[in-house]
Parts: C-alpha cells; structure tokens; sequence
C-alpha cells in the first residue's frame, strides 16, 4: 500500500521510543487543554503523543511521527459533541512520503469512512508544526518514560 513506508518509519519509532529523550508540556488554546509528551534523539523530534480535552466533554488522542522536520505518519482517536448532545466516535490517519504529500489516508466517523475534507488534512499539518515548534522551546522535563 501507498502508506506502507510512513507506517513501517512509526513502527520504528515506536521501537526505539524507551532509548528516546522525552520534554512533556501543557498547551492551552481557549477551552481546550493539550498535554503533549515529545519524544526525541538528541535534537530531532521523533514523536509527539498528545491529549487534547475539549471545553465540550470531547477528547482527542493523538501521535504525530517525524522524519527530520518533515511530519510522516498521524494518527488520531477521538470523540467529538455533535448538535444534539451526542458524541462521535472518530479515528484519522495520515501517511506522508517523504515530499510530504498524503500517500494514504483513512477517515472513520463511528466505524463508517467519511469523507476526509482536504482543510483537515491542512489543520493537521500545522498543528503538527505547532507541536513541534512547542516542543523545541518547552523547558526540559526530568520525567519516566
């Protein structure tokens, strides 16, 4: 499959993440809070894990996988409020090549496809460039792995 690469090069990561240097952080944007924990070799951001909860209830947990500065693999579960008081199941992943164009994707809204709307794909990728511009300047954080 198109994806394969970026999902091997988030295996990898995975693999290596205990040997990785870790910073954790808060992030607050209005109602929302974000605890982030990056996960580093040496000066490269590798991975960022983050948890986002919403002022609605709603909740967002997040990976985002790098390859240098370039974001190479995404992936997200979460559950959203709609209008009527419910919730949304939601899962989104991303799979980059290495020009950082999507290779693959899958969109999931309570266990259906969805249509994956191309300013998704955009928010996805400048909160990564957040996420990583946040992590090169949170303090260093003497915590377990």
């Amino acid at each position: 499959a198109p994806g394969d690469a970026a999902r091997e090069w988030a295996v990898g990561v995975d693999r290596i993440r205990a040997q990785l240097a870790r910073k954790e952080w808060t992030s607050v944007a209005g109602s929302d809070t974000a605890h982030l924990s990056g996960f580093a070799a040496g000066d490269t951001l590798e991975l960022a894990r983050e948890v986002v909860t919403r002022g609605d209830g709603g909740r967002d947990a997040a990976r985002y996988y790098f390859q240098g500065a370039q974001l190479r693999y995404y992936e997200m579960e979460g559950e959203r409020a709609e209008n009527a008081g419910t919730r949304q199941k939601v899962r989104l992943v991303l799979a980059f090549d290495e020009r950082g164009a999507i290779a693959q994707s899958s969109y999931l809204v309570d266990g259906g496809i969805a249509p994956l709307d191309p300013a998704t794909v955009r928010a996805v990728v400048a909160r990564a460039t957040e996420v990583a511009r946040q992590w090169a300047t949170a303090p260093a954080t003497a915590s377990p792995r």
